[in-house]
């Protein structure tokens, strides 16, 4: 029976592994291990301040992705409702302009940290409220075309890698020569590329599997030739949005036979 030291090691390490920092001037730019519904990483940026005090916030970048899908919550009452309780439940403010802070004293900056990134997340979710936008995720839009193309398939699959490790895959294809792997990768800042290349290249890296693809979103912004030729180096990679025929075909030949009609 695993022990809360276990536990709570086993969490800590895993935050630690995949928390990355950048400076940037004055500002200190943390990019956290969570993503908001579309991979895209949430990101705190953290700025001394002269009285000693520290300022965390998200420089309204969490409203800023909400605009991307054409929606803003301080439009109707019932937005700015949900903005104000996530913002007390949470203890952050949120400014006129949308961003959402805290000014701490340097002892506190850890927990102001960790209340911005779940402010940005609460407030994030609330995008589903939006009766006009259907946001669509690429592994959402992946799942429907190998339906469409009659497939086999089982969708966010735990596998056990060659080092014990445990990951999440998004589809499990049935194919002639054994299960098939794909993983879906979008994000719409350099730093989700980074962070959805990396744990893709982990998985396939440590997983063995006859054959393994990830689809990348290139819809939305342009993918260097150096995070595609990483991914190249573990599996295949397929631009959604230049090769979907070409993943069409990969397809066809691996599957080993057509979901029976209902």
């Amino acid at each position: 029976m695993t022990s809360s030291e276990t536990l709570i090691a086993s969490h800590i390490s895993f935050l630690a592994e995949r928390v990355e920092c950048r400076q940037q001037g004055e500002r200190l730019w943390m990019v956290s291990p969570y993503t908001r519904i579309d991979g895209d990483s949430v990101e705190v940026i953290t700025r001394d301040q002269d009285d000693g005090s520290i300022a965390v916030s998200d420089l309204g970048e969490t409203m800023r992705h909400l605009a991307s899908f054409g929606y803003d919550p301080r439009e109707s009452q019932n937005g700015k409702y949900l903005l104000a309780q996530i913002a007390k439940q949470y203890r952050v403010d949120l400014d006129p302009s949308g961003v959402i802070y805290k000014v701490v004293s340097p002892h506190d900056v850890g927990e102001a940290t960790h209340d911005v990134i779940a402010a940005s997340l609460g407030i994030g979710n609330l995008i589903f409220l939006a009766r006009a936008v259907r946001p669509a995720t690429i592994q959402a839009e992946v799942s429907q075309f190998l339906k469409s193309a009659s497939v086999r398939f089982r969708e966010n699959v735990r596998i056990i890698g060659k080092t014990g490790k445990h990951y999440s895959m998004d589809f499990v294809v049935d194919t002639s020569q054994g299960d098939g792997l794909i993983k879906t990768v979008s994000a719409m800042s350099p730093s989700g590329v980074t962070g959805g290349v990396n744990a893709a290249f982990r998985a396939f890296y440590d997983i063995e599997a006859p054959w393994k693809a990830t689809v990348i979103d290139d819809r939305v912004r342009p993918w260097k030739d150096e995070d595609i030729a990483l991914l190249r180096g573990v599996g295949e990679v397929f631009r959604w949005g230049e090769e979907q025929v070409s993943f069409e075909q990969e397809i066809a030949t691996l599957r080993k036979s057509p979901v029976p009609p209902a």
